[in-house]
């Protein structure tokens, strides 16, 4: 998890935090330059959410932290199971995708709800869109076949 500066902007009130299977613009850090956040942002499908009290500024908040798996229009950088694939029109318009995307299952982050990593890209609103019920199961049933669960 990176560290909280000072300079940096939260929710403090933890609130308007995206839900699981949401597909939100983030500035998915580079692992070769650690947790700065990248220089564009990318769709990433919300794993997980949560709240967490947090010290800045020696006062503690109620920061929410969302767990982020990372996509890429590269749709054949990673094959099934590994990588789940939303090229389907229907899919790609619940998600708020333009084009084919791919979520690699084995590259998540935990990034603090902030401006920092968390924007609304190009004028789009910072959550674009929330993966369907069919979409749900594929990537229950994917994920159990990536991790031989």
């Amino acid at each position: 998890m990176p560290d909280l500066g000072p300079d940096d902007i939260f929710d403090l009130e933890a609130t308007a935090l995206p839900v699981a299977f949401d597909i939100i613009w983030c500035h998915f850090p580079y692992r070769q330059q650690g947790l700065e956040p990248g220089p564009v942002a990318r769709p990433c499908l919300v794993r997980r959410v949560y709240r967490r009290d947090t010290l800045i500024k020696g006062v503690r908040h109620a920061v929410g932290y969302v767990v982020v798996i990372y996509g890429t229009k590269q749709i054949d950088k990673f094959n099934p199971p590994h990588g789940l694939h939303v090229d389907d029109a229907e899919e790609k318009r619940a998600c708020g995708l333009s084009v084919d995307t791919v979520f690699d299952l084995s590259d998540h982050l935990t990034l603090p709800w902030s401006p920092r990593y968390f924007s609304n890209a190009k004028g789009r609103s910072t959550i674009s869109g929330h993966f369907t019920d069919a979409m749900k199961e594929r990537l229950k049933a994917q994920y159990k076949q990536f991790t031989g669960a």
